[in-house]
């Protein structure tokens, strides 16, 4: 990477972000048009599926086909960890060999334009 990339990555992105903000803004205007007439849509829909999960639980069904849409239903297992249920499982000497082999650094980038 030399100087001339960086000065040309400046002038390429300097170029570009009024378009991108512009974009932004069109799309700003889209998504409330949009969001506007999706949302009750979108609940409705969501009443719909939790009454269909409630029938399929009550009628023991694994699947249920409706409008060409199949729904399914079936128990998993998860194991749910948290810092605060290593703590309380293992001992001390144990958690912090588990944080210092686990531990990973990230980048955060951000930009605030």
């Amino acid at each position: 990477m030399s100087e001339a990339d960086f000065n040309e990555a400046i002038r390429v992105y300097s170029e570009m972000l009024p378009r991108v903000l512009e974009l932004e803004a069109e799309k700003e205007k889209w998504m409330e048009s949009f969001t506007t007439q999706f949302k009750p849509v979108q609940r409705a829909l969501g009443k719909q599926k939790k009454f269909f999960k409630k029938w399929m639980k009550q009628h023991n069904l694994s699947e249920l086909v409706v409008a060409g849409t199949k729904f399914t239903l079936e128990v998993e297992q998860k194991v749910l960890i948290s810092m605060e249920r290593v703590e309380k499982s293992f001992p001390p000497e144990a958690v912090q060999r588990f944080k210092a082999e686990n531990q990973i650094n990230k980048d955060k980038f951000k930009e605030d334009r």
